[in-house]
């Protein structure tokens, strides 16, 4: 009996070398599953999955690291975004017809900044579902924003940054909506 016993252990042995080997043949990396979820759901996966190669602090990020790391993706890039904002719309040579448009953006992205601030301490205290509708409503200031240019019929200089910054809140929202749900 003992020797049955032996050969059953074995043979678990053998079926878990197995599936850990065929996992690791097939390259799966949780991290790596992760954002290809998260970016196959947004407008441009490209930018997604670049902007988090580029910024993975480690590189077995688990799906509250992503969380956490497009929180703080946004939060820079809506920093950013309002700066430079802020600068032309101060700057002597920016046209009166545009800086209402501009001062409409700047308060947009302080909401923006804002719903961040709250997401992340939403974050922090572990209340997802919270941060989640947080960061959905940050899209939109966006929007309120782009839509000030084409309404006085200017170029929005802003669109790339605006798209970028849509993105990022995108993956932000998915991303915690992994985390809530």
């Amino acid at each position: 009996m003992p020797s049955l016993l032996h050969s059953q252990r074995n043979f678990v042995v053998f079926i878990v070398f197995m599936l850990l080997f065929i996992h690791s043949a097939h390259g799966i990396d949780p991290t790596q599953e992760w954002i290809d979820k998260i970016c196959f759901q947004t407008l441009n996966y490209g930018f997604c999955s670049k902007t988090f190669e580029d910024n993975l602090k480690s590189p077995s990020t688990d799906i509250l690291g992503l969380a956490e790391l497009t929180i703080e993706l946004v939060l820079k890039n809506a920093t950013n975004t309002f700066t430079y904002t802020w600068t032309i719309l101060n700057s002597a040579t920016t046209s009166p017809k545009v800086k209402p448009v501009l001062a409409g953006c700047v308060k947009d992205y302080q909401t923006i900044l804002k719903d961040f601030l709250l997401a992340s301490k939403d974050f922090t205290r572990k209340r997802y579902k919270k941060m989640v509708a947080r960061e959905s409503a940050a899209v939109k200031p966006i929007d309120k924003c782009e839509s000030g240019f084409s309404h006085k019929s200017s170029f929005s200089f802003l669109g790339e940054r605006n798209e970028q910054l849509r993105i990022l809140i995108s993956m932000s929202v998915i991303a915690g909506g992994y985390v809530a749900y």
